[in-house]
């Protein structure tokens, strides 16, 4: 299991730890920890909390032997009465990584959601220019829809080099005109030379983020009115 597990009974003695629990807390690995008191072996640990109240404790944060860890602590019954505790934790930085994986998951399937909508309307447009014989503004459509995102990709690819902040770019340009707006994206800006050790999922997020909340503000905003334009300087 990737959780660590402990288990006490009604005198605070453990009765089950895994490998997991004993390598993330540093415990000795050449010991029977089974039959000590929790409170000797884990000080800090809050079980016995559990074990006088009865009250479950969900995702607590918590520093124990140094570490940063997501604590859940539920009390075992056996009728009315509370015969032992069991303890589940994990890292919180692992729990991170995993939301920013979903994190940038749903950035993405966004992304796509707003191209494939974007695209779906102007091909039922097309298709009804074809279909009353408007072949020149069908034609004329697709050239204009064509430059303008051969344009925006040459800017991408020649001011923003990281394909991660690209594709969110290019991306959140196609939720803005989902919603009848447009994103413009300064020609003069740049965005390269960018620390290594900067996470680039966090600042997917923050930029994401950004330019989200100047879309709904735009929305919102008494005076709008269906095509208006954000400017984006995020990227200066």
């Amino acid at each position: 299991m990737r959780e660590g597990i402990i288990a006490i009974n009604s005198e605070g003695q453990i009765t089950t730890i895994n490998q997991t629990a004993i390598k993330t807390l540093g415990l000795p690995t050449d010991t029977d920890l089974t039959g000590q008191p929790i409170e000797q072996l884990l000080p800090d640990s809050a079980m016995l909390e559990v074990l006088a109240s009865g009250e479950p404790q969900f995702d607590n944060e918590v520093w124990l032997k140094g570490k940063n860890l997501i604590v859940n602590r539920l009390p075992l019954h056996q009728g009315d009465t509370i015969t032992g505790v069991v303890s589940s934790f994990r890292r919180k930085d692992e729990l991170d990584q995993v939301s920013k994986k979903l994190s940038r998951i749903q950035q993405y399937a966004d992304s796509l959601r707003s191209q494939a909508h974007e695209y779906s309307n102007k091909l039922h447009t097309i298709a009804g220019l074809i279909q009353i014989n408007a072949k020149e503004e069908a034609l004329a459509l697709i050239g204009q829809e064509t430059q303008d995102h051969q344009e925006l990709i040459h800017l991408l690819v020649a001011s923003v080099p990281d394909p991660i902040l690209a594709g969110c770019l290019l991306g959140k340009y196609n939720r803005a005109r989902e919603l009848s707006l447009r994103l413009n994206i300064d020609p003069e800006s740049q965005m390269a030379d960018l620390p290594e050790d900067l996470p680039r999922d966090q600042l997917v997020s923050i930029l994401g983020n950004l330019i989200d909340n100047a879309l709904e503000a735009t929305r919102s905003h008494r005076g709008w009115r269906r095509g208006e334009t954000v400017h984006d300087g995020s990227g200066k």
